[in-house]
This record gives C-alpha cells, structure tokens and sequence, in this order.
C-alpha cells in the first residue's frame, strides 16, 4: 500500500483529492465501480480509455504494477471509508437507543 499512497499523492492527488477522497467535481476514486477489475483499471490509467473525458493516460510516467499499486491504495481507503461509515451508524443507533442520540 505505502508504494500506491506515494505515487498516488505525487500524480493524482491533485484532481481526486487526498488520501483518495475527492473535494472536487472530479469523481471520488473510492466509489468508482474501475476499481473492481484490474483491467478496467489499466485501460483508463495506462491506456488512456478516459482520455475524451478528461482523464489523460500516464503510459509515460507508469508502469502496470505502479498502477495496480494506486488501485490497492484506493481500495484500501475506499475499505477504511466503509468501515468508519459502517461504525457511525452503529454509535448513532447505540446513541439512539440508549436516548443519548443528539438533534
């Protein structure tokens, strides 16, 4: 993971936002449906698929596995992101229950 945050803050932290959570227009990596098979992802990152839209390729600046390792990254954060939404919901229904919840 610590190579995909890396090359991750250096080339794409930019537009997709730190820590992968993006603050723009720009979509937020860690809900994006590319991350589940490797070969979607290679074909936007490295291939250029997105290019129409945008999102230019990085043929030039990567390599396939340097790729795969921003993906684990992203995937990573996008776990860290579901648990701690997963945890809220359990404290704020225990906070419910227990008549402490706030308005």
């Amino acid at each position: 993971m610590l190579y995909g945050q890396g090359t991750y803050d250096r080339l794409c932290s930019n537009c997709h936002g730190d820590n992968a959570v993006s603050v723009k227009s720009i979509p937020d990596l860690r809900y994006s449906a590319t991350l589940r098979r490797a070969s979607d992802w290679t074909a936007i990152v490295i291939g250029g698929a997105r290019a129409p839209k945008g999102m230019p390729s990085f043929k030039e600046m990567l390599a396939e596995d340097e790729a795969e390792n921003i993906r684990h990254y992203i995937v990573s954060e996008a776990n860290k992101a579901r648990a701690a939404k997963a945890w809220r919901s359990v404290a704020d229904g225990h906070a419910a229950r227990s008549g402490s919840a706030s308005t």
